[in-house]
């Protein structure tokens, strides 16, 4: 029964990886903003979209004697796609959190 339980968890993170990569590699599946909207290269080389985030350290106000991040650089440009990976409690949602400004940042 757990083995079962198992693969059919495996095979639902398949699919949902083949639906993600079909939509990064072939933008020609990508339906929605860009299919009413021309992308042109000035929209592409604008510095508005562009997420930079330089030194950042970064502390829940719950838990203020726990560091969450040290030191994260990430700079993302207008119109590039990325993903945060990594396990289970490195900071990836913190990061998203602090981008969306729940919360603001210790430093940086």
């Amino acid at each position: 029964m757990g083995l079962n339980t198992n693969l059919q968890g495996v095979s639902k993170v398949q699919g949902a990886f083949y639906e993600i990569a079909c939509l990064v590699i072939e933008p020609e599946k990508q339906i929605g903003y860009y299919d009413t909207k021309e992308v042109t290269q000035e929209m592409i080389n604008a510095d508005e979209g562009r997420i930079d985030l330089k030194d950042i350290a970064f502390n829940y106000p719950t838990k203020p004697d726990v560091p969450v991040l040290k030191r994260i650089n990430i700079d993302v440009k207008n119109c590039q796609t990325v993903a945060l990976v990594g396990h289970s409690g490195c900071g990836k949602s913190s990061i998203i959190a602090l981008i969306e400004r729940f919360y603001d940042p210790t430093r940086g």
